[in-house]
């Protein structure tokens, strides 16, 4: 893979991260297509890594050409006349299409770490509580072991996009 093949393959990449992980295929096909075009007219057959980086500068900011793809798609879809079933991602779904998937995210981790402060509270509460006889069931203990674990599988998700 060459340096010119990299360098685009990095600029899609991050265009993608941005986006729903069920556009993400289709987005990353039209825009290679469309930013080898480009290069190729702008210039000629032997481009060289200065003409590819002016091309992608002018295509713009990987966030935003994300975002503007996703706008023209879901307008492409709401013209669609049969059968359009949307397939929203939860973080879609959450956000109500006015927020930005950086926000949604936002308050995802936010909640990620108010969940895991009362994981660890529960877990000090059932382990003191136990051990001062005042209750005689670790159930407060496994609970949060569970919560600490679902707010693992939370992060994960989002580092993965998973949600999107």
């Amino acid at each position: 893979m060459s340096t010119i093949d990299r360098k685009i393959e990095r600029y899609l990449s991050r265009v993608c991260e941005n986006l729903p992980i069920k556009y993400r295929s289709r987005a990353s096909k039209e825009l290679n297509q469309f930013i080898r075009e480009t290069i190729q007219e702008s210039a000629g057959k032997d481009p060289d890594i200065l003409a590819v980086r002016r091309v992608l500068n002018e295509i713009g900011k990987p966030e935003d050409v994300a975002f503007s793809w996703l706008a023209s798609a879901k307008e492409a879809n709401s013209d669609k006349k049969s059968n359009y079933k949307p397939d929203l991602g939860i973080l879609e779904l959450l956000s109500l299409d006015f927020m930005k998937p950086e926000t949604i995210s936002k308050i995802a981790s936010f909640m990620m770490t108010l969940f895991t402060v009362l994981a660890i509270g529960l877990v000090v509460f059932g382990l003191l509580a136990v051990s001062t006889h005042a209750i005689s069931t670790m159930l407060p203990v496994f609970m949060g072991c569970l919560l600490a674990l679902a707010v693992v599988a939370g992060r994960t998700a989002l580092q993965k996009g998973w949600l999107n």
